[in-house]
């Protein structure tokens, strides 16, 4: 079988964090230090890095899920798939 890996990049997800990231920094730079707003933008930039992306591959019979980095994957033996069907999700 012919391998297979293909990365999805998640705009809205790196919209919406990124912004809330950038935003949450220009108020601790120009409001000053606020230990509440430093943890949300540590959170806000690890979720984007973990969720920014989606990558799909096949290989030696397992399809692999994995968001961002890695950190979170899930693996399918695609004997284990009944079907599947193309979908579009309209926003």
């Amino acid at each position: 079988m012919q391998e297979y890996k293909k990365t999805q990049l998640g705009y809205p997800i790196i919209g919406v964090f990124g912004l809330g990231f950038i935003i949450s920094l220009l108020y601790l730079l120009l409001a000053g230090f606020n230990i509440a707003m430093f943890v949300l933008a540590i959170i806000l930039l690890v979720m984007l890095t973990l969720f920014a992306t989606l990558t799909i591959h096949i290989k030696d019979q397992t399809l692999t899920a994995a968001f961002g980095s890695g950190l979170i994957r899930r693996h399918f033996k695609l004997d284990d798939i009944a079907s599947v069907s193309k979908v579009r999700n309209e926003w």
